[in-house]
């Protein structure tokens, strides 16, 4: 029976392990790594502990917002500088090996490492750990270690309330140092409440205890040395009024919304499978070691888990302060577990263990399963295309000192590698850019554009291959023209401005990129282009390097998507549709190739006087392209009117819309009109639409526009 166990907690170790190194071992795809440790340069080389905000950015930045987090800035900046790329790695591993060390410690502190349970929420921990944002490279790593500490020094504490006072006064030496690495400290502020809320429903309630006055005393003036802390940063009071205000005062819900870390967890199946298995668990915890009875439970370890599986469910940033406190709080009462240590029948802990190793391995396998076949990323090292490096370099090697355009994505990497020789225009800190946030979402999903630039002027501009609405309208704008494109996106300069050697360039790293997400994307763009030899490059690498089950429908449909491009160019607009309509959904497809088959649907059907069929491919257009393709505000003025006009001729005067625009039909009439203005090709459409608004149009059903075919290409 002993050897039986060893083993199975060996078995169950190198789960740990394998799923603590899995779960790091990706490249860098956050921004924020980069502007921290430029936030630690500036701060070493100017001998402040408080950073300037608006230094980076040739846009409006406020140096008002209160961001304190110069511990780990400074250290993940010095490592950089004196190791090199690699010494991130070695510290996001070093962290996490420590936060694991922890879990092991008590373990055994508490002689439950060899519970299968307890093995099993460890290695839920580490799995969950390791797909969030708490795992990457930036102070919110460092977050995510100092809450560990926290609850480890408070069950430490636990074991003999009496005797082990040296760990309930560690804890406010941990706030101090959390306090100046990180603003998530704040979120230690429940576990502060519902402790001390559960102490002393325990001290009501339980008969049994070891909570006293005296204890309760030593705890008090633990929580205010703690509070106490939260004061001894280089901003002092200040730090406190700003996260009051950002937190609960002002909070800007719907702007954080549009940033990955700020959505719900629990959209993502992943996520739902790392809530549910913790709550099993715990409930298992509590109905083995009966602590469901009134005299029996402990508050604490209630309350505290029910208030972070709460936070755990609001967005991603928070899911990893719930790691350490459903782990300890196991740890900490599976040792009463009566169905494993003191069973009435003696298989009952042979089920007991054979359950959570099949668990286990299938977490494990999970886990493998989804880093190893991360579409997005891949599993390894490196910098990801989110940092656009490629484009960056080349901007920095050839464009020094003109003004960036750059999407907020990539805006960490690029502060980092330009600055000081040039400035950006936004980046992932957010809080400098609050006063113009709105107006770049705009610009960003393609409104206004011109207005923004009007306002925003620059002369060189990044998009990045995921910005599927914004990179085409420069892909074909008259004063814009492609300097470079990578594996992060392209590089657009003003007409004037020369390019290197009088041409563009490209990396021949696409051809080979690690992510089966990009990959597509950059396939979409080189199709856009017509590089038809690109593409065909590109799908064998796809074909070839992406070969898992989950990954082979992405690549047919890739693959479907391109060989829609091609029967669009031979002029086979039925099968380009139909391979369309395969591919939508499963595969970005060129909107402007899309919409312009949308159009040719909808002339063929109006000729057929099928209006209303006509109308519902209009509406797709304007949909595929934000509301701003003239052929579009012409073709559905005109279809609306039509429909408007028939509807007067029966007689009926309560006209019920089966579109909003249908109502106002004016509108994308007078839109039509003042996109074409001076533009002398447009004069018959023009006509035809002061006519219709004038109310002196005398024909039946007016011709719709529609674009021009394309060259023929075999």
């Amino acid at each position: 029976m002993k050897i039986a166990k060893i083993v199975v907690t060996v078995i169950l170790l190198l789960f740990i392990a394998a799923a603590l190194f899995i779960g790091n071992t990706r490249p860098i795809d956050d921004g924020d790594t980069w502007w921290h440790m430029e936030y630690g340069q500036y701060m070493l080389e100017h001998k402040t502990l408080i950073p300037h905000h608006s230094l980076y950015t040739w846009t409006p930045a406020s140096n008002d917002t209160v961001y304190c987090a110069w511990i780990p800035e400074i250290i993940l900046y010095a490592l950089y500088s004196a190791y090199g790329f690699y010494s991130l790695y070695a510290v996001k591993y070093a962290l996490a090996v420590f936060a694991l060390a922890l879990f092991i410690l008590y373990a055994i502190k508490r002689n439950v490492l060899t519970h299968p349970v307890s093995l099993f929420v460890i290695l839920m921990g580490v799995i969950t750990h390791g797909n969030s944002s708490g795992s990457m490279i930036k102070p919110e790593l460092f977050t995510y270690v100092f809450m560990t500490i926290m609850v480890f020094l408070w069950y430490m504490f636990s074991l003999t309330m009496q005797k082990n006072l040296a760990y309930l006064y560690g804890i406010p030496i941990v706030i101090l140092i959390w306090v100046n690495s990180h603003g998530g400290f704040i979120f230690a502020a429940p576990f502060f409440v519902c402790t001390y809320i559960g102490i002393l429903l325990n001290y009501k309630f339980q008969k049994d205890t070891t909570v006293n006055k005296k204890v309760l005393r030593h705890i008090t003036i633990a929580w205010i040395l703690s509070f106490l802390a939260t004061f001894v940063t280089p901003y002092g009071y200040s730090y406190h009024l700003d996260l009051l205000q950002s937190l609960l005062l002002k909070p800007d819900v719907e702007n954080l919304k549009t940033v990955q870390a700020y959505t719900p967890t629990l959209a993502v199946p992943t996520f739902v499978l790392y809530f549910v298995i913790p709550i099993i668990i715990l409930l298992y915890t509590i109905i083995s070691t009966k602590r469901y009875r009134l005299h029996t439970i402990d508050w604490v370890f209630i309350v505290n888990n029910v208030m972070y599986a709460a936070l755990y469910t609001i967005f991603g940033r928070l899911i990893y302060y719930w790691i350490p406190v459903y782990v300890f709080s196991t740890l900490f009462y599976i040792k009463g577990d009566a169905w494993y240590y003191t069973p009435k029948k003696r298989w009952i802990p042979a089920i007991i263990t054979a359950i959570m190793l099949l668990a286990g391995l299938d977490q494990l396998r999970w886990h493998t399963f989804i880093n190893f076949t991360a579409n997005a990323t891949w599993f390894g090292f490196g910098n990801s295309f989110i940092n656009s490096d490629e484009e960056a370099n080349f901007i920095a090697k050839y464009y020094p000192g003109y003004t960036i355009g750059n999407p907020y994505n990539c805006g960490g990497y690029f502060l980092w590698r330009m600055y000081p020789d040039n400035k950006i225009m936004i980046d992932p800190r957010y809080f400098p850019f609050k006063s113009w946030y709105n107006e770049y979402l705009k610009f960003a999903s393609r409104q206004d554009v011109e207005e923004f630039m009007s306002k925003y002027p620059f002369d060189i501009l990044h998009l990045q291959y995921m910005d599927l609405h914004l990179y085409p309208y420069f892909l074909y704008h008259p004063d814009w023209k492609v300097a470079f494109y990578g594996t992060g996106g392209i590089v657009f300069v003003k007409k004037h401005i020369p390019l290197p050697g009088n041409t563009f360039q490209y990396s021949n790293y696409i051809y080979s990129y690690p992510s089966l997400t990009q990959s597509v994307l950059i396939l979409n763009f080189l199709a856009r282009t017509l590089n038809w030899q690109g593409c065909e490059l590109l799908l064998q690498h796809m074909q070839q390097e992406f070969t898992w089950s989950n990954q082979k429908p992405l690549v047919e449909a890739a693959n479907t998507m391109y060989q829609g491009v091609r029967a669009f160019y031979r002029r086979d607009y039925a099968k380009a549709n139909e391979l369309f309509e395969n591919t939508k959904g499963r595969a970005p497809i060129p909107a402007n190739i899309l919409s312009t088959l949308y159009h040719y649907k909808a002339v063929d059907l109006w000729t057929q006087n099928k209006i209303y069929d006509a109308l519902d491919y209009t509406t797709r257009v304007l949909e595929l392209n934000n509301y701003d393709e003239p052929y579009a505000t012409f073709n559905i003025g005109v279809i609306n009117w039509y429909i408007y006009k028939q509807y007067q001729q029966q007689g009926i005067t309560g006209f019920i819309t089966q579109t909003p625009v249908q109502k106002n039909w004016m509108e994308p009439l007078q839109q039509f009109l003042k996109q074409t203005a001076g533009n002398p090709k447009a004069k018959p459409a023009r006509d035809i639409a002061n006519a219709i608004i004038n109310g002196t149009y005398s024909g039946d059903k007016p011709p719709l526009l529609y674009p021009p075919e394309p060259a023929y290409m075999p």
